[in-house]
């Protein structure tokens, strides 16, 4: 039996920072009305609406996420309380990002002209980029205040331009196939989570051993790891993952420096066509 079922043309789901309403349909005097009686501080539209020009009513909106390719997004700067902004196959003129003095959380995927000026923002607390090319890492050095950090990317190579980003406390990087240089990341000290994946060129761990409040580090898909050695100052580790396709693993195979980590809760670590999980403490 095949049933055809429709979404209803909205919805509003309770969430921490209030009511948010996911719109499936084009804004009209029926969304308006539901969404002023709900009190709603968040919005999020698909690309069945190209006309923006309803956000001139919703200037009191603290967070709004929009999916689509083409539309005209100038109607987003009447958007000036915006804490948090997510901006999906966006294309069209550039977004002001000093528009938004209170923006504190970005998500922008793909990266694309409409959205380089991100880096002006240079207030932001948490940013999760997909796609950035190389020619534009740079200006990620701006934003010195960031707390939480996630890029994908397949043309970075070298690190160095967040090495500067000393707030740091949670950074992911994923897709980096070409990167040769993470030497910067010792430099972030204040790092509680790490997650490294798909970045083949990543193997030798000794920038890791300066990140002494680091709790979580996951490496998956990463180089062949000669030595776990370097973890051993990393007295506040709690977790530790090293797996994945390919040629992650731990060559050495000596997992006795995590055995002596007073605090790790938990390890898995591949070492060729076997994994070893711990720790073993009487």
């Amino acid at each position: 039996m095949y049933f055809d079922y429709e979404p209803p043309p909205f919805q509003i789901d309770k969430k921490e920072s209030g009511p948010w309403m996911t719109l499936r349909c084009v804004w009209n005097d029926e969304t308006a009305r539901a969404a002023a009686e709900a009190g709603i501080v968040g919005l999020s539209v698909g690309p069945e609406n190209s006309d923006l020009s309803f956000l001139k009513d919703l200037s009191h909106l603290q967070g709004f996420s929009y999916l689509h390719d083409g539309a005209d997004i100038g109607p987003i700067h009447h958007l000036v309380n915006l804490r948090w902004l997510g901006m999906f196959n966006m294309r069209g003129p550039k977004v002001d990002f000093t528009r938004f003095p209170n923006l504190e959380e970005c998500n922008l995927d793909p990266w694309s002209p409409t959205v380089s000026r991100v880096f002006e923002a240079h207030w932001l607390r948490r940013l999760c980029l997909d796609r950035l090319p190389n020619k534009h890492f740079s200006g990620i050095a701006n934003l010195a205040w960031l707390r939480r950090l996630t890029i994908f990317s397949g043309s970075i190579e070298t690190l160095e331009p967040i090495g500067g980003l000393t707030h740091l406390e949670y950074l992911r990087i994923a897709r980096m196939r070409k990167l040769r240089d993470a030497s910067a990341i010792a430099r972030l000290t204040n790092l509680h989570e790490l997650k490294v994946q798909d970045c083949w060129g990543f193997s030798t761990l000794n920038h890791l051993s300066s990140l002494t409040r680091l709790e979580e580090l996951t490496l998956d898909g990463v180089g062949p790891v000669d030595t776990l050695t370097p973890l051993a100052t990393l007295v506040n580790l709690t977790r530790f993952w090293l797996y994945g396709i390919r040629n992650t693993h731990l060559v050495d195979r000596g997992v006795s420096v995590l055995e002596r980590l007073p605090n790790l809760e938990r390890y898995w670590v591949k070492v060729h066509r076997a994994t070893l999980t711990g720790p073993n403490r009487e």
